[in-house]
């Protein structure tokens, strides 16, 4: 709140999210960076985000992440989109586009520890799937909160975040604002 008026949504997860430290104009992506894909598996509402490692002239890891790419699929789209094989084309498309080159194959990490079979299809199909290294969503919040709050000196934009998305994905930066917890406690 500030000066008596609301300044981001009660109970939102990210509000160390900034447009200032987290976002920056779209950019051709090195071939050299090592490619990242976090996905979020169902039938209905498959999402992923595509970004890169960034690396400085030296091939040092600067330890900034930019997200390049940001995807939905799931219902109401065509048949062969809503396989495993249909999401990674999609994706894939989107990484020839951002990429200079051809791209390299995401280091990618899906689901929870649970969700072997959804991981199995996307490696038979071409995009291996690491599970996440904690299950737990809490601390997968956290990590990403983390990373949007810490600040980098180094590499092509020092003082951005470490982790900055493109400023035309709508989409993600709409749903990143509006991620919050529910602040009504029923009685």
């Amino acid at each position: 709140m500030y000066e008596g008026m609301f300044t981001q949504p009660a109970g939102q997860i990210y509000d160390c999210f900034t447009t200032v430290h987290n976002t920056c104009k779209r950019f051709l992506i090195p071939n050299s960076w090592p490619l990242v894909m976090g996905v979020d598996f169902g039938p209905d509402n498959t999402a992923a985000v595509l970004g890169a490692r960034e690396l400085d002239q030296y091939g040092e890891a600067t330890g900034r992440v930019y997200i390049f790419g940001s995807y939905h699929g799931g219902a109401g789209r065509e048949v062969e989109q809503n396989t495993a094989a249909g999401h990674i084309k999609k994706l894939r498309d989107m990484a020839m586009r951002a990429v200079e080159g051809f791209p390299k194959i995401p280091l990618g990490f899906a689901g929870s520890a649970q969700e072997v079979g959804w991981r199995g299809f996307w490696t038979l199909a071409g995009q291996p799937l690491n599970k996440p290294s904690d299950a737990n969503v809490e601390y997968q919040i956290q990590t990403v909160w983390t990373a949007f709050k810490r600040t980098i000196e180094k590499g092509m934009h020092p003082g951005l975040g470490q982790l900055v998305i493109f400023d035309d994905l709508h989409s993600l930066l709409d749903d990143v604002h509006q991620y919050s917890r529910d602040t009504d406690i029923a009685h």
